[in-house]
């Protein structure tokens, strides 16, 4: 969870030479180049700018549908700019890639929800500039992976009104859909803990007090307690070994959902840990990913 997924290294997808799509194929992915704009302000908080970077197919002519691509690392460390390579090949398959960079919880400005706050912020900034960043407002996905995925996973379940002081207000902040990766999904159940006990301290880090100490703000950052009718569909993929997030926090987020009546899957990848080292778990995971924006985006 704390550790972001470094060097998809797509390129090594030599063997994927298609991914089914309904009765179509896509082309085999490999890696590429394309168009970046890095570094655009989406925002200030302590006077400091919030970033994005953005990835658009070659030759974009018209709006396509937008994925946000939110980084890992624990909430206290990681960068916008591991999301390269996905985000290369999402606008190889028609998508324009919108990377985010939030607040991490070094200190006692920027814990929990700093950065729901931040990732909030960009969807709306990015529906608000539509136009701009080359987009479909109404076909906007996320990605994220560990502490990426946690804050993916409260952008389809949660709405919230942005924070006093915040110029964007009108656009929603709820994603279109939703690709959760191994993200905590309940900090306030004592017994089934979010994290291992590896990096344990990572939670008091995050939040700033323990659960006793705030208790609401556990509740608030668990997007288990969120989940309603409205909430987004989402694509969950966990290993069955991981032992930074348990697993068991991707199987409560999918009852949820299914109790809910919302669309879930749950891919549990047998063996596989939490930053999908063995080649074919990335593969699995790409396939499902791009199918599933697929269904819901249609780019």
């Amino acid at each position: 969870m704390a550790w972001p997924v470094r060097g998809w290294r797509l390129g090594s997808l030599v063997g994927l030479a298609m991914v089914v799509i309904g009765l179509g194929v896509f082309a085999g992915l490999r890696l590429a180049s394309f168009p970046e704009e890095p570094d655009v302000t989406y925002g200030l908080a302590d006077g400091q700018p919030l970033l994005l970077d953005i990835y658009r197919p070659r030759g974009l002519k018209s709006t396509r549908p937008g994925v946000i691509l939110i980084h890992g690392g624990g909430w206290v460390e990681g960068n916008k700019s591991s999301q390269r390579e996905l985000a290369n090949s999402l606008t190889e398959a028609g998508y324009v890639a919108i990377a985010v960079g939030y607040r991490l919880a070094r200190d006692d400005r920027s814990r929990y929800p700093a950065q729901a706050d931040d990732v909030r912020q960009a969807v709306r900034w990015v529906r608000s500039n539509a136009a701009y960043v080359g987009i479909d407002p109404d076909r906007l996905g996320v990605f994220g992976h560990s502490a990426g995925g946690h804050l993916a996973a409260l952008l389809g379940t949660t709405d919230l009104p942005p924070p006093a002081g915040t110029s964007l207000r009108s656009p929603s902040s709820r994603a279109t859909c939703v690709v959760d990766c191994c993200g905590p999904t309940d900090f306030t159940d004592e017994t089934s803990p979010p994290v291992g006990p590896s990096i344990a301290d990572v939670i008091p880090r995050f939040f700033g007090k323990t659960r006793r100490e705030a208790p609401e703000a556990y509740r608030d950052a668990s997007p288990v307690s969120h989940v309603d009718a409205l909430s987004a569909p989402t694509l969950i993929i966990h290993g069955t070994s991981d032992q930074i997030v348990p697993i068991d926090q991707s199987r409560k987020l999918r009852d949820a959902l299914q109790q809910a009546r919302v669309e879930v899957k749950l891919v549990e990848l047998e063996g596989e840990g939490h930053l999908f080292q063995a080649p074919g778990s990335k593969n699995k995971m790409l396939l499902e990913t791009l199918e599933f924006f697929r269904r819901h985006l249609k780019p």
